[in-house]
């Protein structure tokens, strides 16, 4: 029962990893909104971690103060923008601690109470679907934010923050149409390819054989014989759901070994600058992928937390370094050559993966 529950652990972590994967296609608006408005050096030093941090939950609403929207509307996104303001403040590495986390929860729950109040149709005959995307993105999007929270669930945490994302790219490109009254919407570009599906919902057998394959690709190159066991996999899956997979399953399956892979191998990086160079270092891909971690709750906050103390002990030459529990272990130049390249030989069997996979993509 407890290698199961393991097994569980690992998936939905996996899982959750896959979701913010889609994310990083959506985020290019919102750097070149940051450039515009900041100036592109700005950009250079902070790009792709403020602009991020704001794709993932909404945009600004200022064009609404402006606009003769109903005022429980303009209410509801208010308290959201200041539930986003505390998201966003602090550099890269700040965590959102429990008393901001509350303070989110509590404004969340106030713009919940004004959004309720709102009239669905009027907003429709404003502008088509207005208000189907403000009932079943952004109200929907903040009560599953809540729910998740206070029950701990962090698959209905992730589901909510993406509906957020969904309303706000919505928004941004129907600032003009709301303001001007125009009935016909305009449909984001990037609605065309993001993954809607869930990720293959494996039973007892699948997930074992599948986790095996998946533990080994993480330290071996996979064989023939692990490929075969992985397609075993897809097959009794398909067999039993009596269907193939769609392009979109089989690319949020992909994407949540890519992301895990990136995050991984930029940590590494960081790590051995740091290391050489004796001084603090990261990326600014690792900056962008931490605060991906960080906003989303993708990543234990301890391990967050290890990940920086690992980067600040490379650049200290130390050769001995605590865990997340504790414990310590050994830890040096070599051994973080030896993370990269076990890293690298991952993302070689993700591919290997992602092959099996496409003969059973319908």
């Amino acid at each position: 029962m407890n290698s199961i529950l393991k097994v569980l652990g690992k998936l939905t972590s996996f899982i959750i990893v896959g979701y913010s994967f889609t994310i990083m296609f959506f985020i290019p608006y919102y750097n070149w909104q940051y450039a515009k408005n900041n100036g592109f050096a700005k950009w250079l030093l902070l790009g792709e971690i403020v602009p991020t941090a704001k794709a993932f939950a909404w945009p600004y609403f200022v064009f609404f103060k402006s606009s003769n929207l109903p005022n429980h509307l303009i209410a509801s996104l208010n308290y959201a923008n200041e539930a986003n303001k505390i998201i966003n403040k602090g550099d890269a590495f700040t965590l959102v601690d429990t008393e901001e986390m509350e303070q989110i929860i509590d404004l969340h729950k106030k713009a919940i109470e004004e959004a309720v109040l709102v009239d669905i149709n009027q907003l429709n005959n404003r502008l088509n679907n207005f208000g189907n995307h403000y009932r079943d993105e952004f109200i929907k999007g903040l009560e599953l934010i809540v729910e998740g929270y206070e029950k701990h669930d962090n698959r209905k945490y992730m589901d909510g923050s993406l509906l957020l994302y969904k309303w706000g790219e919505w928004y941004t490109v129907n600032i003009d149409n709301i303001k001007n009254n125009r009935k016909v919407e305009t449909v984001p570009d990037t609605t065309k390819n993001r993954p809607t599906a869930k990720p293959p919902d494996f039973n007892a057998s699948e997930l074992d054989r599948y986790s095996k394959v998946l533990n080994k690709a993480m330290s071996y190159e996979l064989n023939e014989e692990d490929l075969k066991i992985f397609r075993t996999v897809i097959s009794d899956y398909t067999s039993r759901t009596g269907r193939m997979l769609t392009k979109d399953e089989h690319e949020l399956f992909i994407g949540v070994m890519k992301l895990t892979s990136d995050y991984n191998y930029e940590l590494g990086q960081s790590m051995l600058f740091s290391w050489d160079s004796k001084k603090y270092y990261t990326t600014n891909k690792f900056d962008s992928l931490y605060k991906v971690m960080k906003i989303m709750r993708l990543r234990k906050v301890k391990l967050l937390e290890n990940d920086i103390d690992k980067i600040r002990a490379a650049s200290q030459n130390q050769y001995f370094i605590t865990d997340e529990s504790g414990a310590k272990y050994e830890f040096s130049r070599e051994l973080i050559l030896k993370g990269i390249d076990a890293n690298n030989l991952f993302s070689e069997n993700s591919e290997k993966i992602s092959l099996v996979m496409k003969d059973f993509v319908q």
